[in-house]
């Protein structure tokens, strides 16, 4: 099985039923907070992905996103964000 987070949610569709679809943002350049905020009130969920150095007070930038700005996808869909702090690598 697959686990998920306690307050997320589920989301099933099942065979006929009508699945309403939105298009996919730009995601990128972003920091966490503000991607999240983008997705939730689009109705996408979001998978984080990359590297963050805790050690500073500047968040870290998306620098990828699994679904490219303006794919139709179904709500609920979930898109990788990949995060990247400046900091690590000098």
């Amino acid at each position: 099985g697959t686990s998920i987070t306690s307050g997320g949610t589920v989301i099933l569709y099942t065979e006929g039923a009508d699945v309403e679809e939105v298009v996919v943002p730009d995601l990128l350049g972003k920091n966490p907070e503000k991607v999240n905020s983008i997705l939730s009130k689009c109705g996408l969920n979001i998978l984080f992905k990359g590297a963050y150095n805790g050690d500073t007070d500047e968040p870290p930038i998306s620098i990828s996103q699994s679904i490219p700005e303006g794919t139709t996808v179904p709500k609920g869909t979930v898109i990788e964000i990949e995060f990247f702090y400046e900091g690590i690598i000098g």
